[in-house]
C-alpha cells in the first residue's frame, strides 16, 4: 500500500476516535441510604517522613464540605491522583469513614492512606551522551565513547515538604557538576516556592553543524586534549500554585559559554559572527493547567502550558532571541481499556535567523515526530502534532518480600500496545542547502509501539515509525509520548 493511503488510514482511525464516546468509572464507595453527605475533616496515615499538609494541599476542597453521593467516587479518585501525582508515594488510597461526634451528629471523615517510597537513592550515572539512544544507535553508530558516567545522589524528600535536592558528579563523554534544590511551599498558605540550580560542563567533542538534517560533530584531531565547550549556568525560580490545578514559575538565570577558535574553521556562526563566546541573562515565565489523572503516563484528562523566553537582557548580552512554546493535550477513556491521547506543541521565536547553537526546531528536548527520529529539522518556528490510540493489555502488581527495602517489594507492571500518528512542520528561511529536504514541508509519520509501565513513574517505550519517505526503523524511548 502506498504511504499516502497508510497515512490516510491511520488519519481517518484518529478522526472517527476523537468523536466518539468517552466511559468513566471512579472508585468505589460503600455509602448508600442518603442523597447528600457531609465531610468534616480528615486524617492521614503512612506518612512517616512526609508532612501531613503537604498532603493536605492536594485536597481539591475546603473542609467542612457537603456533597452528594453520586459524586463522591469521583471525589475520592481525583484525590488519590492529586496526591500520587506528588511523585511522594507508590500507593494512595482514600476512604470516606461515617463517624459521630460526643452530641450525636453524624458526618464522614475523609481517610488517606499512603506508602511511602525510598527518598534518598545514591545511583551510578550511566546514560547516552547524544539527544536520544536512537540517536546514539543510528547515527553515531553505536560508540561506547559517547557515554557519561558518574555518580548522582538524590532526596526528594529532604524536609518532609517534597523538596528534592540532586547533586551530579559526571565524567566521560561529557563531563559535568550540577546541584538543585526545590522547595515547592515556603509560606504558610503553601502557594509560594523556591529553587536554585547551578551547573558547569565540558566537551571535548560537540555537534558543530548540521547536513542532510544530521548532527556532525567536532574534535580536534591534532590536540586530543582540547576543550571545544566549556558552560556554566546559574538559575533562581518562584514557583506560585494559585489555585489545585493551576502552576506558574518565573525564572531568572545566567549563562556564560565559551567554545575553542578551532571549532569556528567549521562552523563561524555557532554563536553568530566568529564569537569564541556568549555571555547573557535569561528570563522565563511558565503556566501550566494540569488535570492529568497520572502526569507521566496519563489516561485521562488534559493540561494546557505556555512558556515564554527571553535570552538576553541588556545591551551588552551576547544574544537577543525570545520564544513562546504553546503545549496542549487531552486523554479519553473510549472504553474499559482502550485509551486515546493526543497533543500539539507550537514553537515560535525571533529573529528568523539566529546563532546555530540556539537554534532548534524538531528532534531536539523528545520535540519529535515518529519516524523521523534520526533527524533534526532546525529553525525558529515549528509545530507537532502526536496521537496515540492504546490497549490496556495487561496490568499486574507483584510482590517481591525477598526485597531487602519494602518500599520496592511492590512491582507494579503495564503493558500497552498502541498505534500512533504524527505530523510536523518547521519553518526555516535560512536553512542550509543540504538541510531543506525536511524543512518547510509537512512531515507525517505513522506506526506501532508498546508502552511498558513500572513502579517510580518509569516508562519503557518501544515503537517502530514510518516516514514520508516510506523509511522505518525502531526505536527506544524512557518517557511517556504524550
Amino acid at each position: 500500500m502506498p504511504f499516502k493511503a497508510h497515512l490516510a488510514s491511520c488519519w481517518l482511525i484518529v478522526a472517527l476516535l476523537l468523536f466518539s464516546g468517552v466511559s468513566r468509572k471512579g472508585c468505589a464507595q460503600n455509602i448508600s441510604g442518603q442523597q447528600e453527605i457531609f465531610i468534616k475533616d480528615f486524617e492521614i496515615s503512612g506518612n512517616h517522613r512526609t508532612r501531613a499538609r503537604i498532603i493536605a494541599r492536594e485536597i481539591p476542597v475546603s473542609l467542612p464540605y457537603n456533597t452528594s453521593v453520586s459524586d463522591t467516587a469521583d471525589f475520592c479518585k481525583r484525590i488519590e491522583e492529586n496526591v500520587f501525582n506528588t511523585r511522594l508515594f507508590n500507593k494512595v488510597s482514600v476512604l470516606l469513614v461515617p463517624k459521630s461526634d460526643s452530641i450525636g451528629l453524624n458526618y464522614y471523615s475523609l481517610t488517606i492512606k499512603v506508602e511511602e517510597r525510598w527518598y534518598l537513592i545514591a545511583y551510578p550515572i550511566l546514560e547516552f551522551a547524544d539527544r536520544t539512544i536512537n540517536e546514539w544507535y543510528y547515527n553515531q553508530g553505536a560508540d561506547w565513547r559517547r557515554i557519561n558516567y558518574g555518580l548522582r545522589v538524590t532526596q526528594n524528600n529532604l524536609t518532609g515538604n517534597n523538596d528534592p535536592l540532586n547533586i551530579g558528579v559526571q565524567g566521560g563523554f561529557l563531563n559535568k557538576y550540577d546541584v538543585s534544590y526545590r522547595l515547592p511551599y515556603f509560606s504558610k498558605r503553601q502557594r509560594g516556592g523556591l529553587s536554585i540550580a547551578a551547573s558547569y560542563s565540558t566537551n571535548q567533542s560537540v555537534a558543530g553543524f548540521t547536513a542532510n538534517n544530521r548532527q556532525v560533530f567536532y574534535k580536534n584531531k591534532t590536540d586530543l586534549l582540547e576543550i571545544a565547550r566549556k558552560r556554566t549556568q546559574v538559575a533562581l525560580s518562584y514557583t506560585l500554585r494559585s489555585g489545585i490545578y493551576h502552576f506558574h514559575e518565573a525564572q531568572f538565570g545566567w549563562h556564560s559559554n565559551r567554545i575553542t577558535d578551532s571549532l569556528i574553521t567549521v562552523n563561524p556562526n555557532y554563536y553568530d559572527n566568529r564569537a569564541t563566546t556568549q555571555r547573557y541573562f535569561v528570563m522565563r515565565y511558565g503556566y501550566r493547567y494540569d488535570k492529568r489523572n497520572y502526569r507521566l503516563f496519563a489516561t485521562k484528562g488534559y493540561y494546557f502550558q505556555v512558556e515564554m523566553e527571553k535570552l538576553g537582557l541588556s545591551a551588552t548580552d551576547d544574544l537577543d532571541i525570545g520564544s513562546i512554546r504553546i503545549k496542549a493535550a487531552k486523554y479519553y477513556q473510549l472504553e474499559r481499556k482502550l485509551f486515546l491521547a493526543f497533543g500539539v506543541d507550537l514553537l515560535s521565536s525571533y529573529p528568523q535567523r539566529q546563532p546555530y547553537a540556539n537554534t532548534y526546531g524538531l528532534g531536539y528536548q523528545l520535540r519529535i515526530v515518529r519516524g523521523y527520529d534520526k533527524f533534526v529539522i532546525e529553525g525558529p518556528n515549528s509545530f507537532l502534532f502526536r496521537s496515540s490510540l492504546r490497549y490496556k493489555l495487561f496490568e499486574k502488581e507483584y510482590y517481591q518480600p525477598r526485597v531487602p527495602l519494602k518500599q520496592f517489594q511492590k512491582i507494579p507492571i503495564a503493558i500497552y500496545p498502541k498505534l500512533f500518528a504524527d505530523l510536523g512542520y518547521v519553518s526555516n528561511n535560512f536553512t542550509a542547502p543540504t538541510n531543506k529536504a525536511l524543512t518547510n514541508t509537512l512531515l507525517p509519520g505513522y506506526g506501532a509501539g508498546i508502552d511498558f509501565v513500572t513502579y517510580y513513574d518509569i516508562v519503557f517505550r518501544i515503537e517502530y515509525g514510518r516516514n514520508k519517505q516510506n523509511n522505518g526503523g525502531f526505536y527506544f524511548y524512557l518517557l511517556s509520548d504524550i
